[in-house]
């Protein structure tokens, strides 16, 4: 009886396991926002439950499934960043693109009325082009289309001057509007159909007219922070304003902007901000560059992060110093194998002819912010660390000399995390953090 009862209780939990796929993990899942729409309209996909990154730059890419298949590439969308917790946010670009597919669906002899969107991993794959297959699909997302053309725009914006300081007043004046309505204007977040925050409103006249003087303020320069982040070849050396009804009228209910008008900014800083100089300018991956920067608070910790390729995180700290009673500092930053890591995924994914540049920044932590982070950029030549060269033998001993000494942070906080079973990814750390 005891042995029927024991058999019993692992038959149930064998359905048990089986039935939930054997593990209590959160399947990879992606949310498109909105669900559903206009094939142009702004969208952003967001990613949850997916795989712990190997490395501290775990790419993805989005790709627009082309109809009527179920893994095929009809262009990527765009490349998104997985967070330590298995989570993304991205863009999805080429609206005329999406309102194509759209348009080959609707032909279809059993049209699905929505568009796929499939993400994989760049890593251990090869490149995929229009028409390939796409292998290792990770996840896969539905936005269901309600229009399958662009929408013919009638709106118009001009900005006044159209270029100047990021903190700057600038004139934005509409036409071709709704009469009588409220209009937003909303700054754009860099590189993404994301709205960053509200510049001001205005009414429209009777003839579908606006202008309105507005200030840019310390949220322009926060943007233009965020457009430099994404380095040099991925800036876009401009704002984006969007207009859009505050509440759209029920016979258009068009999400996203009507219009945009672009504005060339020519300071990175409200007022004067900290500078920061790298040396050399140009060379190895794995490099030591003597950094230097003035400008910032007295007395103050400042972290050398190495940014993350074609986005606005820093992947890393590889250096560190606190300023002088004066705000100035100066120390010398090995790149070491983050930097040619991150120097072979910039050159995987930039496009050919594009500079070959890695970014530095340096801020106050734990976090950069607007006044206190200044960046420069790096040259590299190499994408691999370079191969170390035989020891030497001592003289009459037969014996290699000793190795050089590692620093003394980097080897107490190696030693503490090795003994944990923990590989450090992200080096060196400041003295005044272990001693804390």
């Amino acid at each position: 009886m005891l042995v029927r009862c024991f058999l019993a209780l692992v038959a149930a939990f064998a359905v048990f396991v089986l039935g939930t796929g054997g593990s209590a993990h959160a399947q990879p899942t992606i949310v498109i926002s909105p669900p559903s729409g206009p094939c142009d309209a702004p969208l952003e996909a967001r990613g949850s439950g997916f795989p712990q990154p190997h490395t501290p730059i775990e790419v993805l890419r989005l790709y627009l499934v082309k109809p009527g298949t179920s893994d095929v590439n009809m262009r990527i969308l765009n490349a998104a960043s997985v967070h330590p917790d298995g989570t993304f946010a991205a863009g999805l670009g080429s609206a005329e693109l999406r309102c194509q597919a759209a348009a080959l669906d609707s032909q279809a002899e059993q049209p699905t009325g929505y568009l796929l969107i499939a993400a994989a991993s760049i890593f251990g794959a090869p490149p995929v082009g229009p028409g390939d297959h796409i292998p290792d699909i990770i996840a896969l997302a539905r936005y269901a289309y309600t229009t399958t053309t662009p929408r013919v725009p009638t709106e118009t914006m001009t900005v006044s001057p159209t270029s100047g300081p990021c903190d700057g007043t600038i004139e934005i004046s509409g036409s071709g509007f709704e009469p009588g309505m409220e209009v937003s204007l909303d700054l754009a977040r860099p590189n993404s159909d994301a709205k960053m925050g509200k510049l001001g409103s205005a009414i429209t006249s009777p003839r579908g007219e606006f202008s309105v003087t507005v200030s840019l303020g310390p949220l322009g320069c926060e943007a233009v922070q965020l457009d430099r982040m994404s380095g040099p070849q991925a800036a876009s050396n401009r704002l984006v304003i969007y207009a859009d009804f505050a509440e759209p009228p029920p016979r258009r209910g068009v999400p996203g902007s009507l219009a945009r008008v672009d504005y060339t900014y020519t300071t990175t800083q409200v007022g004067p901000g900290p500078t920061m100089v790298i040396s050399p300018p140009s060379g190895p991956c794995d490099a030591t560059l003597e950094v230097s920067g003035s400008g910032y608070p007295p007395n103050a910790d400042v972290d050398i992060g190495l940014g993350r390729p074609h986005s606005e995180g820093v992947i890393g700290v590889v250096g560190c110093a606190t300023t002088s009673a004066t705000g100035d500092f100066s120390l010398a930053v090995d790149l070491g194998t983050l930097g040619c890591d991150t120097a072979a995924l910039d050159d995987r994914l930039d496009s050919p002819g594009a500079p070959k540049e890695l970014f530095l920044l340096a801020y106050v932590p734990p976090a950069p912010v607007l006044g206190q982070s200044a960046h420069a950029t790096y040259t590299y030549t190499t994408t691999h660390v370079a191969p170390e060269p035989p020891p030497d033998t001592l003289p009459g001993t037969g014996s290699p000399p000793d190795p050089r000494p590692m620093p003394l942070a980097r080897l107490a906080l190696a030693g503490l995390l090795a003994g944990l079973g923990i590989v450090l990814l992200v080096a060196p750390l400041c003295h005044r953090r272990l001693r804390s």
